[in-house]
């Protein structure tokens, strides 16, 4: 339901929220003023997506189920994976681990960044990756 003058109900004062609506209508990244946070564009078929493993480089352990879960990426999404040198590299640093980051976020066709599998190792560069390319991560989102 819609107030008379068109606006939601929910924020019906708030023309954040309608510059984010037209964004998406357009699949257009928009920002958010208030945050600085872009809404991204959905991902289109033939999109390239970076595959990383920012902390244990599970593909290595487990290559069919990896292998698995690319065919799918491509199969069912439609999506190009990208692998990245330490994806699948046990005992990778956190320094060549970070370098993947900031690669997969510099590159201009990299639309997504996926990670093989999560863990707590990253919160041992993650941050200070952060903070010294922060610019990296603002304009690349």
């Amino acid at each position: 339901m819609a107030l008379p003058d068109g606006r939601s109900p929910i924020y019906p004062c708030d023309p954040v929220v309608e510059e984010l609506k037209t964004a998406m209508q357009l699949n257009e990244p928009a920002q958010d003023q208030a945050t600085g946070f872009k809404t991204l564009s959905k991902l289109k078929p033939g999109d390239a997506v970076a595959i990383l493993s920012p902390s244990f480089a599970a593909p290595a352990r487990w290559p069919g189920v990896y292998q698995l879960g690319l065919r799918r990426i491509q199969e069912v999404f439609d999506l190009r994976p990208i692998e990245y040198p330490t994806t699948a590299k046990l005992g990778a640093s956190g320094a060549e681990r970070a370098q993947d980051i900031l690669s997969a976020f510099q590159h201009p066709k990299i639309k997504a960044v996926i990670a093989s599998l999560g863990g707590d190792d990253q919160v041992t560069y993650i941050w200070k990756t952060l903070k010294q390319h922060e610019d990296v991560f603002r304009n690349n989102p």
